[in-house]
Parts: structure tokens; C-alpha cells; sequence
């Protein structure tokens, strides 16, 4: 008796492993990375990237996986942020990585 309930469950786990075995894997979504460059700002509490040209809010930035504090360390410098933003057609930009371009902003000349 014993015999024949381990024989059929050592056959129902070999039906479901081969089953699983069988089975495409799901690959996890790639998230778009988007970049940007401007000159970081403090408006309030708020974090910012501004344009070049009359240095005005273009993205309103958020760190992803890291406290918006640290954006306090470029204050004034031009970067380049890689990250996403939040939905579409938002301003917030979840930034992932941050690299300094230059260490002072001003407005482009026209």
C-alpha cells in the first residue's frame, strides 16, 4: 500500500516539474531610461532642473532610491539626470543617477 502512494506521488511531482519546465517565463519589464541636462535649483522644498537659456523650471526632481537631500550638493551646477518621470506627461522626474557637467550655471547667451 505504501509503495503505491509513494509511486504516485513521485509521479504527480514528476507531471507538475516537467509542466513548469515547459512553461516561457515571464521577463520582467525594462524601464525606459530617460536623461536630461540642465542647471539644478531649490524652489522652497522642492528640487528642480532648469533650462539653459532663462534657467526656468523644465523637471521638478525627485531621487529614486536615494533622499531628495542630496540634491543640496549640486546646487547651481549644470547635470546630466538618467531616470524616468513619474507618469507620463508629468514634470517629476524620478532621478536614478546624477552627473556633474559643469560646477556653475548661467543663462546661454542668445
Amino acid at each position: 500500500m505504501n509503495y503505491r502512494v509513494l509511486l504516485a506521488f513521485v509521479a504527480l511531482t514528476a507531471s507538475t516539474v516537467s509542466a513548469q519546465e515547459r512553461k516561457p517565463r515571464a521577463r520582467p519589464k525594462r524601464e525606459t531610461t530617460q536623461a536630461a541636462i540642465g542647471c539644478v535649483d531649490q524652489r522652497g522644498e522642492t528640487w528642480i532642473l532648469t533650462g539653459d537659456r532663462a534657467l526656468r523650471r523644465v523637471l521638478t526632481l525627485q531621487g529614486d532610491g536615494f533622499s531628495n537631500d542630496n540634491f543640496a550638493r549640486y546646487l547651481g551646477h549644470k547635470v546630466r539626470v538618467q531616470g524616468r518621470l513619474a507618469e507620463t506627461g508629468s514634470s517629476i522626474f524620478r532621478v536614478r543617477e546624477i552627473t556633474t557637467i559643469t560646477e556653475t550655471c548661467k543663462p546661454d547667451e542668445p
